[in-house]
């Protein structure tokens, strides 16, 4: 009986000792990502930070606490229902309780002022990383330009850089500057490999041209984990891969590495749907439905009130100019600065006359269920003339293509031939009214879904991006503040797209377009 406690003694041994050996030469280390998470609850069967949550849990219990990393790409503290009243608050309480190891700074963190950045920075028990971005010169006090993370008896060295090509609309960031991100991680690296690491990360908010350059032209790293896009990829090139887990948790980006002797030989990546057929972590859970009740109660706050009624009928707005439309467009280009704006009848979703009385945000949110970005490109006005052409090809009530415009009017015949309704194009600024000139550039607010391209809308394509949508304003957040400010509404102009050409005389606006 001895000897046999001895085997098995000796035998727990020499298996401690190989598995001692084993993972001083060979580890394992998963790398997990999310980002550009906006939103608390499920957008319909997917995401959800809750059902996210189980996820990672189940991660770690499976490989281990040491042997997963959880990093996020940018983009958290706004644009969201919630962040509207609380500027990103619970959404860095969420990131809290998924116990972020570290995030980039995104472009929508600069979407409120310098002092709620500040504020949500300091809330976090995570590091912020920010390699080429500065204001009056110096980093963003409570960020860093990398982070030297240990896992797994491993160094790993996180670089995070941030899209250039933000506008941040508050005048707090006026000193804002963002370096090119190629340069910085160049800058950075030789700092970080001080340090030894067993792998290099760049943590990236930026389109996928810009991760792409990086991969290009930075020798020394090992993976790109990104955001930024909104749509999931999966990318190897040149044995270098790139992972974007898109947007609102519906994907969980995975990069497992195998080391030997603390050299990465081995990669492989995934990406899981979050579907919301899964578990939710109940703790999280709770929390999440408790958030969303306390938005419910928010959203009957009044926004401002109306003398008259408003008519968002689709019957209405995909067949004529109306004042619905019309405000949308003024408040989409008073908020940009803009010459222009245009939005389609399809972005309206009213499916009502609104009554005289209040404007709740219940009622801006069922007109604007997309909550869409706004960009703004410069066009020609041989490319605005046609837009508008394209707008009226196929007219009737179902013409979801019809546009609302501002800063201009537009006479259209429908009994031309198609691609030569367009009678005649003004321009308003300053209470002036000139002819659209077609050699002259206009600044034109669109909607993001006519920026890429939407309902055959091609031309805005090949505009000069002045503002792109990931670094615009949300239209919501621009007709409330519209609103707020010319309450009570008495007022709004019938629309500028007239569907006769027979005088070219303005219907007549009431507002002031300088």
């Amino acid at each position: 009986m001895c000897r046999f406690r001895w085997l098995v003694l000796w035998g727990f041994v020499c298996l401690t000792f190989w598995t001692c050996r084993w993972t001083s030469r060979d580890s394992i280390l998963h790398v997990l990502l999310i980002g550009d998470l906006y939103e608390l609850a499920p957008r319909g069967d997917r995401g959800g930070v809750a059902y996210l949550a189980r996820r990672v849990q189940q991660a770690r219990h499976r490989w281990g606490k040491e042997r997963v990393l959880l990093l996020h790409s940018g983009d958290a503290i706004s644009p969201s229902l919630v962040s509207m009243f609380d500027r990103g608050r619970a959404m860095i309480e969420a990131l809290n309780r998924l116990r972020v190891d570290a995030m980039v700074i995104g472009n929508h963190e600069f979407d409120f002022d310098y002092a709620t950045l500040r504020m949500r920075i300091r809330e976090s028990r995570f590091p912020w990383l920010a390699a080429n971005v500065t204001i009056r010169g110096q980093p963003i006090p409570g960020t860093v330009p990398y982070v030297i993370l240990e896992r797994a008896r491993l160094r790993i060295g996180v670089i995070g850089v941030t899209t250039p090509r933000i506008r941040p609309v508050d005048p707090s960031w006026k000193t804002l500057r963002i370096t090119d991100p190629v340069r910085a991680v160049e800058f950075w690296l030789p700092r970080v490999r001080q340090h030894a690491p067993n792998l290099v990360v760049v943590l990236s908010h930026l389109d996928f041209d810009d991760d792409l350059r990086i991969a290009q032209y930075v020798d020394g790293i090992h993976m790109i984990a990104g955001g930024h896009d909104h749509f999931p990829v999966l990318w190897a090139g040149e044995d270098l891969p790139i992972v974007k887990p898109g947007s609102d948790a519906r994907w969980l980006g995975r990069i497992t590495w195998k080391f030997h002797n603390g050299r990465p030989t081995y990669w492989d990546f995934s990406l899981e749907t979050i579907h919301t057929e899964i578990t939710p972590v109940p703790a999280m859970d709770r929390w999440v439905r408790h958030i969303t009740r306390e938005l419910q109660h928010r959203l009957q706050k009044v926004v401002g009130y109306t003398e008259i009624a408003l008519d968002g009928r689709r019957s209405t707005l995909r067949t004529r100019a109306a004042p619905v439309g019309t405000m949308v467009a003024e408040a989409m280009r008073s908020g940009t600065g803009a010459e222009i704006a245009m939005v389609h009848a399809g972005a309206l979703r009213w499916e009502a006359v609104h009554p005289p009385g209040p404007i709740t945000l219940a009622d801006i949110y069922r007109l604007l269920p997309y909550q869409n970005r706004i960009a703004v490109v410069r066009l020609t006005g041989r490319q605005i003339r046609e837009v508008l052409e394209w707008a009226v090809r196929e007219p009737g009530p179902e013409n979801s293509a019809f546009l609302h415009v501002s800063g201009m009017e537009a006479f259209i015949d429908l009994h031309q031939p198609v691609d030569q309704r367009v009678c005649a194009v003004y321009v308003l600024k300053g209470g002036r009214r000139t002819l659209l000139e077609e050699r002259a550039e206009y600044a034109v607010a669109i909607p993001d879904y006519l920026y890429g391209g939407g309902m055959g809308f091609h031309t805005f394509r090949q505009g000069q991006t002045i503002v792109d949508p990931e670094s615009g304003p949300g239209v919501i957040e621009l007709l409330i503040e519209w609103i707020r400010v010319r309450s009570p509404l008495r007022t709004v102009p019938q629309g500028f797209v007239h569907m006769d050409c027979e005088t070219q005389t303005p219907v007549g606006s009431r507002l002031n377009h300088g």
